[in-house]
């Protein structure tokens, strides 16, 4: 304790820390994408961008943790969208090409 100091007052050290990334762009796209491929997609990615937009709020409003939770949770459900796109997609694919085939031996 320096000369003046009163014992128990002041701030703790600050951490720098960062706000989280809202992942708004990766969402953006695998809503994008959802709408010109599959419902699935669109639903997920619709989510993504809530989860997405509630990070700065929350980073503002001095809730790391709830910043940092509404970040992974935007990431997850835009990961989420963009593989339930992927499937749709797979799935369409391989639908046409049977049927496609079946049409083309009668």
């Amino acid at each position: 304790m320096t000369y003046g100091q009163q014992p128990g007052y002041g701030y703790p050290p600050a951490q720098p820390q960062f706000e989280p990334p809202a992942h708004l762009g990766f969402a953006l796209v695998a809503t994008t994408i959802g709408t010109l491929t599959c419902l699935v997609g669109t639903a997920l990615g619709l989510v993504a961008i809530i989860f997405g937009a509630q990070v700065h709020s929350k980073w503002i409003a001095g809730d790391v943790a709830g910043a940092t939770d509404a970040s992974r949770k935007a990431r997850g459900w835009a990961i989420g969208a963009m593989v339930a796109n992927v499937v749709c997609v797979v799935l369409a694919i391989g639908y046409l090409a049977v049927t496609l085939t079946r049409s083309s031996s009668y």
